[in-house]
Order: C-alpha cells, then sequence, then structure tokens
C-alpha cells in the first residue's frame, strides 16, 4: 500500500510493518482511545509473546508475533484527533467521541461520526489491500484492543455493501466492485461494542420472547416480508451509521468470519459485562464466536495467556497455522 495513498476523511497514514518472508495474510489491528498506531504496533510487536518448547529441549522460550507470523503484514490504522466530550472538549486520539459507557440514547449521538467516519476508512484499508495484493479476503484478520476493537467490530458487522468511501472517484470505481464474500478472523481485546444502549433495545425487540416482537421488520417498513431476525438484527446496527438495509436473502460476510472475544475480569475501563454483551449479540446473530476471560486481569491483552489463546484460535478456524521455533 503506497504511502501517498488519500485516506477518507483525512484519515492518518497507517503504520505497515512488511512481512518478513512471502506475504500470505494481512492482519488489521486498532488502537485503543488515546493511543497512537505508532506506539500501539511498537508495543504490540515488541511484548506480545508465546510460550514455546521444542523436542528435547524442555526450556520455555518466548517466540513474538512477527517470528510467529513470518508470512503476514501488518497494518496498524491511526485514528485522529476530535474533541472528546468527556475531557472539556480537549482532542484526544479516538475513533469516536462519549461521555461514559453508561451514555443513555440520546447521548450515544456523540459517537455516530466517528464511528461512521472509522468504519469507511477501515473499509477502504481492507478493500485497497485486496486490490494490491490479491490476497483472498478470507486471509485478513482484523481487530483492535478497547475502542480499537469496538470500531473494528462495527467495521465488521457493516462491511456488506457499505455505500460510498468518501474517496477519489477513480478509487471509488477501482474499489466499488470488490465484493468480500467473509473475512478470515475477527479479533477484539478489551472491547465492547459502539451504540450499546440501543443495540440492546433493538436486539431486545428482535429476538425478545414477547410474541409480538416476532416478525418485527425494522428494515422495510410497511412491506410484510419474512425477513430473517439475524439481517433485522444487523440492518438496525447498519441504521445508526445511516446504511441502507441488506436485503432479506443476504449473506453478510460477519456471519462466515469467527470471531475471538477475550476480556479480563478485572477491568475497570470497559467492564467485562460489555464484553459479555458482544458475545451474546454476535451469538444472537448465528455467527462463530470463541469467548475467554482472564481472572483477576484488567484492561489490556494479557500476555501471554490471551496471546497464544489467538494464535491458537486463529489454527483452530484455519486461518493461519504458527510457525513455531
Amino acid at each position: 500500500m503506497s504511502t501517498t495513498t488519500s485516506y477518507p476523511h483525512g484519515y492518518p497514514v497507517p503504520v505497515i510493518i512488511e512481512p518478513t518472508s512471502p506475504h500470505t495474510h494481512t492482519f488489521i489491528l486498532l488502537h485503543g482511545r488515546g493511543d497512537s498506531s505508532d506506539d500501539f504496533s511498537r508495543i504490540l510487536l515488541r511484548d506480545a509473546y508465546i510460550r514455546t518448547s521444542s523436542g528435547k529441549d524442555t526450556t520455555t522460550k518466548k517466540q513474538d508475533l512477527q517470528s510467529i507470523y513470518p508470512s503476514v503484514k501488518f497494518i496498524f490504522p491511526a485514528a485522529k484527533p476530535r474533541r472528546a466530550t468527556a475531557l472539556n472538549r480537549t482532542y484526544v486520539n479516538q475513533w469516536f467521541d462519549f461521555m461514559t459507557l453508561q451514555d443513555g440514547p440520546d447521548r450515544e449521538t456523540l459517537q455516530t461520526d466517528g464511528v461512521k467516519e472509522g468504519c469507511t476508512y477501515i473499509h477502504f484499508i481492507i478493500k485497497q489491500e485486496l486490490k494490491n495484493t490479491g490476497i483472498p479476503p478470507e486471509r485478513i484478520v482484523l481487530g483492535g484492543l478497547s475502542q480499537g476493537s469496538a470500531t473494528s467490530l462495527f467495521a465488521l458487522l457493516t462491511l456488506d455493501e457499505p455505500g460510498l468511501l468518501n474517496v477519489d472517484e477513480e478509487s471509488e470505481k477501482q474499489l466499488a466492485g470488490l465484493k468480500i464474500p467473509r473475512l478470515g478472523a475477527f479479533i477484539g481485546m478489551s472491547g465492547r461494542i459502539p451504540f450499546k444502549k440501543r443495540v440492546e433495545a433493538n436486539f431486545t425487540d428482535i429476538f425478545g420472547k414477547s410474541p409480538d416482537a416476532d416478525g418485527v421488520d425494522i428494515s422495510f417498513e410497511g412491506e410484510s416480508r419474512d425477513i430473517p431476525k439475524e439481517i433485522q438484527a444487523l440492518n438496525s446496527i447498519r441504521d445508526l451509521i445511516y446504511l441502507p438495509p441488506l436485503l432479506p436473502d443476504a449473506s453478510p460476510a460477519c456471519f462466515k468470519t469467527p470471531a475471538f472475544i477475550g476480556h479480563g475480569d478485572a477491568d475497570g475501563t470497559v467492564p467485562i459485562s460489555f464484553g459479555e454483551f458482544v458475545r451474546d449479540i454476535l451469538g444472537q446473530m448465528t455467527m462463530d464466536v470463541t469467548w475467554k476471560v482472564y481472572p483477576g486481569f484488567g484492561h489490556w491483552y494479557k500476555v501471554p495467556d490471551e496471546i497464544e489463546d489467538i494464535v491458537q484460535f486463529l489454527d483452530q478456524k484455519g486461518v493461519i497455522s504458527p510457525h513455531l521455533k
């Protein structure tokens, strides 16, 4: 990906770490609020490791991500500075604004512009990667930490027919026809979903036990169509950032993309209940979810436990096998 690429909505150029062997896969990983792509990439690639031992040598060794995955290109998108309502409108690197995690539906509108623009940016990066490298979409892993997890999750859930990418006309023509049947995997660490209160209300209406909830038609007002509840739910998410609904017979990419969700049960920044909520709503949409809890752990990715779980998850789902030494 050329560093001269113009990214939508004025987003910065991502940090790109090229593979050390022939390129086979791409990981797109988003940093958290108040962080940067430079720091997140440097710390993750320096500090995250798994424990290995081989043959008769029973000594435990540490192996970092680049040696585990020498054929992976790592792309670290960068949030741009936005005014933070919770911090007296000072500028902070954040994917979207919010006041508190307990924001009600009215205040959740603070999130709209950032989530919509962030999704456009991530969709653009994914499509550029497919066009420029020729690797298949099932070899792209998308994810992030904290607010980066929240934004990348929303990008996955709105990946199908996302509408205009808000880039130059030539790029729009080149990328518009790219169809993405699935991604390789989603990785969410210490994350949540934006618009939680509205998502919760919509999903309760759609999947609730009340007979009145059956047949609720979010996408086609006034028309009696038999729309699968999973599509209704996904369309309710798309509607939060003003994307058009999918048709009833759609086969969304996210439904075929396995998801890893990891969370520490002592997380004081994003309580584990928010991770459990993500687990539950993805499960309601029949997604393949792997849920891991890290006892006594706070707000970050746990090394080496969570890294080992992610490596095992990607291997078991047939996405990529680790190169162990």
